[in-house]
């Protein structure tokens, strides 16, 4: 996965955001193996 490939998926989940917590992005569990230390998240309107 790319960096640009990243960014497609954070705006993909970054839509309709809330006040809620989000994971946004998470390299772990073998789907992103070169990512595997990346976690992204969205806390209220804070990415």
């Amino acid at each position: 996965m790319t960096i640009k490939e990243i960014q497609t998926h954070l705006e993909a989940n970054s839509k309709n955001l809330t006040d809620e917590f989000k994971r946004l992005f998470h390299g772990r569990g073998g789907l992103y193996e070169d990512w595997k230390n990346l976690t992204i998240d969205s806390i209220d309107t804070i990415f």
